[in-house]
């Protein structure tokens, strides 16, 4: 699938969340756009797969706006784009190119709560309330094991991949 980028940089937050979405032999075309206006940045993304094409918008304060948060408004709209091309929602939503436990563990370490935690997991990133709670709970065990940590003790990381389009 072609992806075209008009008025923003960010191809990487858009391009992983293609690349989990639709088959990399997928035929189409995906444009994202990011209009700046005086108060808002809206991101408006149109897909089009096999003559059907569908469009979703998703606007942020241009106050507010940061590196993360407009990468978060670009991957929200085309996500709800690519919605109406899929059979049925992924259960880890608009995540891409990044560990789901990462945004809940740096969450309930600035000091979230687990349902602070999952709500953002749902409503930010689309993720089913099961995932959610998968993520929330291998999250509250890192942080009760980081609690533990000595300074003179070893801390071992073990990635287990869930991404289809980067891992075999």
């Amino acid at each position: 699938m072609n992806l075209t980028l008009i008025g923003h940089e960010d191809r990487y937050a858009v391009e992983q969340l293609q690349m989990a979405l639709f088959s990399t032999a997928a035929e189409g075309e995906a444009v994202s756009c990011l209009h700046r206006g005086k108060i808002w940045l809206t991101a408006v993304t149109t897909i089009t797969v096999d003559g059907k094409q569908s469009r979703a918008v998703r606007r942020l304060k241009a106050a507010e706006e940061t590196v993360r948060l407009r990468r978060q408004v670009l991957q929200q709209s085309y996500y709800a784009a690519a919605l109406k091309h899929l059979p049925k929602a992924p259960a880890w939503g608009a995540l891409a190119g990044v560990r789901p436990t990462k945004l809940t563990t740096k969450h309930l370490l600035e000091g979230g709560t687990e349902a602070s935690a999952a709500r953002m997991m749902e409503t930010v990133y689309y993720v089913t309330p099961q995932r959610a709670k998968l993520a929330v709970d291998c999250s509250v065990s890192t942080v009760k094991a980081a609690n533990l940590l000595q300074p003179e003790d070893v801390s071992l990381y073990v990635g287990i991949p869930f991404c289809p389009t980067r891992c075999a």
